[in-house]
């Protein structure tokens, strides 16, 4: 019997796919995200280090796309001219020094979505499917089990976030953003393996619970855009009337959103740390460096730089936008952002061409782009996002995913 041989890079690159959302370091001084972070870029480094020794010599022949591969390296080029130009070079080289989200980080981002696009193949995206809904089931079976003690036991020792449970993510809306723009696969891996169907239904439950547990509006915002587009793209017996209800729901939500900042400008004038004044500082700032913006990783200079509504003695800090638009907006100008959304839509029309217009890469790239709008987002999260833009660059001759409700694979 032939023994197949073990592709490392493969292995690698799955293996750190489960491990990535239960990464973190509980004795570091700062535990979550920066712990996730050095894990990313290391396994980013060695991914690339495997793929150049392992695969360089039996690269695929799919045709790439060059137009996205330019609009991401230009990307990079204008982050880092427009953090020269900046008001402080340093810190965007090494970002914050509690997310270490500086050039350096977004370095090896665009290092995945080379290392995805030139040597990852075509049947290999089942199988990056199921490791990324494995890491997501795992974390998410974590935060129902935290959850239950928290909630139910009352064990107040349990790490929370405010009375909310973010795991390994440490703050719940990132735990939230990510098990959310996870979804899509966990939803593939359930249509794509005929057997065991109960058990695959209980880890897609248990994944929308967690999200449930971690009281992030975004998180339940994110549920129900997923079956929206769920629903939106398929025609079934029922289809008109579970669009209504989801739609009514997305209604519900948003009146939520809407009536907690009318709220808080009643009863305070303003939120010191409120969206309203973030955003409108931001935008403000914007207009002082609309060019190539105050450089990356420096919203905190741009949101000091700004009065308003009134100058405050003891203001609070705030080091994100917690928009992603505003935030590359804001950081690298017009120039950046007219790159950066070139860059987005140019791998949505990517994703549209497949054969399979319900492709769960291009749910996975529209919850990405709602979920990164209401908050800060985590590694974890641009990870699933980079990747994603990796695979669509890559014009395979066929199509590789199947749809999410009408195909059945054995």
């Amino acid at each position: 019997m032939e023994v197949k041989k073990i592709d490392f890079f493969k292995s690698f690159l799955l293996v750190g796919l489960v491990i990535l959302p239960l990464f973190y370091w509980p004795s570091a001084p700062i535990p979550y995200e920066l712990p996730k972070v050095y894990f990313v870029d290391r396994w980013i480094e060695m991914l690339v280090v495997l793929g150049v020794v392992t695969n360089l010599n039996r690269l695929q022949k799919e045709k790439l796309d060059m137009l996205l591969i330019i609009l991401v390296g230009s990307f990079l080029i204008i982050a880092a001219t427009s953090s020269y130009l900046g008001v402080n070079f340093q810190k965007s080289i090494f970002g914050n020094h509690y997310r270490s989200d500086g050039l350096i980080t977004l370095s090896h981002l665009v290092g995945l979505f080379l290392t995805v696009l030139v040597f990852v193949k075509k049947d290999w995206i089942k199988d990056i499917a199921f490791s990324i809904s494995l890491g997501a089931f795992l974390v998410s079976i974590w935060a129902l089990f935290d959850s239950f003690k928290l909630y139910v036991l009352n064990v107040i020792s349990v790490p929370n976030w405010d009375g909310a449970i973010g795991v390994s993510f440490g703050n719940p809306n990132f735990l939230a953003g990510y098990l959310v723009v996870t979804l899509p696969f966990t939803a593939y891996v359930i249509n794509y393996f005929e057997r065991p169907k109960k058990l695959l239904y209980f880890v897609f439950i248990t994944q929308i619970v967690a999200i449930l547990a971690t009281r992030a509006l975004a998180g339940i915002l994110g549920v129900l855009v997923f079956f929206f587009l769920l629903l939106f793209f398929q025609k079934t017996r029922y289809h008109k009337i579970f669009l209504s209800l989801t739609m009514v729901l997305l209604s519900m939500v948003s009146f939520v959103f809407i009536s907690q900042i009318k709220d808080q400008r009643i009863d305070r004038l303003f939120a010191a740390e409120g969206r309203e004044r973030i955003i409108r500082k931001g935008l403000l700032a914007f207009e002082k460096r609309p060019i190539l913006g105050w450089g990356w990783a420096n919203f905190d200079y741009a949101f000091d730089s700004v009065v308003w509504p009134v100058r405050l003695d003891h203001d609070v800090y705030v080091d994100k936008a917690h928009s992603l638009f505003l935030e590359i907006l804001v950081s690298t100008g017009i120039i950046g952002f007219i790159f950066y959304s070139a860059t987005i839509f140019r791998s949505f029309t990517n994703l549209l061409k497949m054969k399979d217009f319900q492709n769960p890469l291009i749910y996975v790239l529209i919850l990405f782009i709602v979920h990164s709008q209401t908050n800060i987002i985590s590694i974890g999260e641009e990870i699933i996002f980079w990747t994603v833009l990796g695979i669509s660059a890559k014009k395979f001759k066929n199509s590789y995913l199947p749809n999410l409700s009408t195909e059945k694979y054995s």
